[in-house]
């Protein structure tokens, strides 16, 4: 009985988990995931205004990011594809929110 009680509290709390990181991905905007900070380690540019103007004005929203070119990406990151610098971006935003609660 006790198990059972164990993995319900266990999926319970992944359920919330889950809840909160959906939550969070809902709420992201792209100075959230770009921050200066980020930039500066992972780019060329000192901040979102510089990264925007190198892009040619093209990245206003998360849909423009996830949209650059790879050839854009690999010339202005340190990544090879969007998807890769998109998926960093999230996972360094998460990473803060999660380390910011405790």
């Amino acid at each position: 009985m006790a198990q059972a009680s164990r993995e319900k509290g266990m999926l319970e709390k992944f359920e919330e988990f889950t809840g909160m990181v959906s939550g969070l991905e809902k709420s992201m905007t792209l100075d959230d995931l770009l921050t200066d900070s980020f930039l500066k380690e992972y780019t060329q540019f000192e901040n979102l205004a510089a990264f925007k103007d190198a892009c040619g004005g093209k990245v206003e929203s998360l849909d423009d990011l996830s949209q650059l070119s790879d050839s854009l990406v690999q010339e202005k990151t340190k990544f090879s594809t969007a998807e890769d610098f998109m998926n960093k971006a999230v996972e360094v935003y998460i990473a803060s929110v999660f380390s910011d609660e405790e």
